[in-house]
């Protein structure tokens, strides 16, 4: 048996169909070049915080980079960048609690918490009376002036006839929809009148708008009269003291629904919230407005929306975002809310878990109860079908899944099971066969931009993908072998990247563990001896003799294993002939060969490295 090519598993076909290079199992191990090539540690980078800048010390279900601030989420929600970003720079939305909300990393460092988006409207109309004074008037009222048609002044008589709304506006400049108007009122030109509000305001409002209307032809214009402290319920109006050159732009600004599920962005100013089957889309650049005339309805109870705001995808349609559903998937292109078309693909694959969820490189992964799905335009793959059987895929556990992208790699990570990685090329999108097992789990997962993969397990720690210096343990177990007739080995080889793991560091940890530990075996002392000196945990794998660790299976059983330092021969323990042999290796270091063969003189005469 000799392998100078490694390859990954797959879990559908016998071992006996498998080529001699395919393994029964693998985990945490790169195949890129066809050497066994394990995984690095991922890389400590910071303690998650919650909007309110405190740390968080649940598990985390979402991880979000904004600025340098890590932001944690320990329930499911979405996030999308804020368009107006009135907290800062790298602002941002997301759902809380049925919510839209809104958060900057200046808020967050500051410790001022998130701020709700939209507000809602005053439900009773402003109470309008005449207070029975006099306006000092502020222009000539002569029969010139009466050709303003703005003031609908009745020259003969003096009178006007007004009515009255007002509108809240929040601290980040948001304008809610107006209430429902007064009721018309006769007045002379000059009169004073009270407006007062009585409503009770929303907690995010912090001043009102008053506007006064004026028909223009066969509409009605609502103008500006002025903006008061949130606190003052009462305003005295003066017909002739206000130019009316503003207009009333909310009148149908729906506040974001309340019971949300998500958030994202379409192009790169509408903002977009749904729930159930429903979708709302924003007026551009106002996260806050939601007009009733852009809302749409889909077949299928959606599960997330994902953006590809960045891509330029098909039919020189600049922006596209994928539906994923319990049902079919969707495709939403367009970029102002008017522009907008949503088309059903013609595929019934359902997204189970909206963790499992990726959007990258132009494409959109997810898990799915039959595979991992990738869209592409309007095109729907199961790529995970040449790997795993409906009962193998199962197993995997997929509505646990979360899924990231890191150096060509796809990670579909599991707290409950294995997961798995794979490589897939950004330039054709075509998988290969290394697909391996990943033993590390994790709660949460986010792609930066620029290539970074940050992972979260049970606390609020934060971790870059694969940015560690020391390496996990790598597992490669190869097919069973069927031999012809009885055979029985004796001998085996490893070649591999000695020098790759640091030795020096690690060889004089082990001369003072031993030098320490004189009285026994150094290896039975390793844990007492890492107490006392913790600097050398990382090479804890060496200490005890297993920075490769061959083993040797017969009919499936292990009948030898030892530790391999070097890259000579050795003898294997003597055992009596079988029909089924494998082999299987534990590494922290790079492996390009392995043999195992009847004698030495074989071993010898296979050539290539050896």
């Amino acid at each position: 048996m000799r392998n100078t090519s490694f390859r990954g598993i797959r879990p559908r076909s016998m071992d006996d169909t498998l080529e001699n290079n395919f393994a029964s199992y693998a985990s945490n191990c790169v195949l890129y070049d066809g050497a066994i090539r394990p995984l690095r540690m991922p890389e400590y980078v910071g303690q998650a915080v919650n909007t309110d800048g405190l740390p968080i010390q649940n598990n985390l279900k979402r991880i979000h980079k904004a600025g340098d601030v890590l932001v944690g989420f320990d329930y499911e929600t979405t996030v999308a960048p804020d368009p107006l970003e009135r907290g800062g720079r790298d602002g941002f939305l997301f759902v809380q609690d049925g919510k839209l909300m809104r958060s900057s990393p200046s808020w967050i460092t500051d410790h001022e918490g998130a701020v709700e988006v939209g507000i809602c409207p005053p439900q009773v109309p402003p109470q309008v009376s005449a207070t029975g004074g006099k306006c000092a008037p502020t222009y000539d009222v002569t029969m010139e002036g009466c050709i303003d048609e703005l003031l609908t002044l009745d020259c003969q008589d003096n009178k006007s006839v007004v009515s009255f709304i007002y509108t809240y506006v929040t601290a980040c400049y948001e304008e809610s929809a107006p209430s429902y108007p007064s009721e018309a009122i006769t007045i002379q030109t000059d009169d004073q009148l009270s407006l007062i509000a009585s409503d009770t305001p929303p907690s995010n409002a912090v001043a009102r708008r008053w506007y006064v209307a004026i028909p223009t032809g066969d509409t009605t214009t609502w103008f500006l009269v002025a903006e008061t402290p949130i606190e003052q319920v009462l305003l005295l109006y003066c017909h002739t003291a206000f130019s009316f050159n503003d207009i009333l732009q909310t009148e149908d600004y729906n506040a974001p629904p309340t019971c949300l599920q998500g958030v994202s962005i379409i192009g790169d100013a509408t903002t977009l919230v749904w729930q159930n089957r429903d979708i709302w889309f924003s007026e551009p650049n106002q996260p806050h407005a939601y007009p009733a005339r852009h809302r749409q309805t889909i077949e299928d109870n959606i599960v997330t929306i994902v953006s590809l705001n960045d891509q330029s995808v098909g039919n020189g349609v600049p922006y596209l975002n994928v539906i994923l559903t319990d049902g079919h998937p969707y495709l939403m292109r367009g970029n102002l809310p008017e522009e907008v078309t949503i088309t059903r693909l013609n595929r019934d694959a359902p997204c189970i878990n909206p963790q499992g969820v990726l959007a990258y490189e132009g494409n959109v992964f997810y898990a799915s109860h039959d595979g991992l799905y990738r869209i592409t335009d309007a095109s729907v793959y199961n790529i995970t079908t040449e790997w795993f059987t409906l009962a193998e895929w199962e197993r995997l556990r997929p509505a646990n899944m979360k899924i990231g992208y890191y150096n060509d790699r796809l990670f579909a990570f599991n707290n409950v099971t294995d997961g798995i990685m794979f490589k897939y090329t950004r330039e054709n999108n075509q998988h290969q066969y290394d697909c391996v097992y990943i033993t590390p789990w994790y709660e949460a997962v986010q792609c930066q931009r620029g290539g970074e993969l940050y992972v979260s397990g049970v606390t609020g720690d934060v971790y870059s993908w694969e940015k560690g210096h020391t390496r996990l343990t790598a597992t490669w177990r190869s097919k069973q072998f069927t031999q012809s007739g009885l055979w029985k080995p004796t001998s085996g080889k490893v070649i591999a990247d000695v020098h790759d793991f640091a030795l020096g560091e690690a060889r004089d940890a082990y001369a003072i563990m031993a030098h320490e530990q004189e009285d026994l075996k150094p290896y039975y002392c390793v844990d007492r001896f890492l107490i006392k000196h913790p600097e050398y945990i990382r090479y804890y794998d060496y200490l005890v003799g297993q920075v490769i660790m061959f083993s040797l299976y017969a009919d499936d059983k292990e009948t030898y294993s030892r530790p391999v330092r070097h890259q000579k021969p050795f003898r294997l323990k003597r055992d009596r002939r079988r029909i089924y042999w494998s082999y299987q290796v534990r590494t922290q270091i790079d492996i390009r060969e392995i043999h195992v063969q009847t004698s030495m003189d074989d071993l010898s005469q296979e050539g290539g490295h050896a």
